[in-house]
């Protein structure tokens, strides 16, 4: 009988760790996702003669890659800082954001929650 309120307050400590750490992943995840729009507004206003290559991939940031390298090399020196603002800025932080998301699923107590509620690597 002594050792059930002792389960019972451990057991309240793990679900609420659990949804703390679920809670800010899927913030972290918002986050990158929101500047990855961002992203794409930018490139679609520095879209120069359609270079820009439609085929998207569901998820990562093969697509972002590709199309920044792209707009990089096109673009002229008096748009340069547009392009600095609008595209390179968000696209930096949503890299860093990404790594940060990544890395913080595979530390060992996250790791646990992560893979439990189902969140995957960017």
């Amino acid at each position: 009988m002594g050792f059930i309120p002792i389960l019972v307050t451990l057991f309240g400590a793990i679900m609420l760790f659990c949804m703390v750490v679920n809670y800010h992943l899927k913030m972290k995840k918002n986050l990158i996702l929101q500047l990855q729009s961002e992203v794409l507004e930018g490139m679609e206003k520095f879209e120069l003669n359609g270079i820009i290559n439609k085929t998207e991939t569901v998820g990562g940031f093969k697509y972002f890659d590709e199309n920044y390298l792209l707009i990089k090399k096109g673009i002229n020196e008096n748009q340069l800082p547009a392009f600095e603002n609008e595209v390179r800025e968000p696209y930096r932080k949503a890299k860093i954001s990404a790594a940060h998301y990544n890395k913080l699923i595979k530390t060992k107590p996250y790791s646990f929650v992560a893979t439990l509620l189902g969140h995957r690597p960017i």
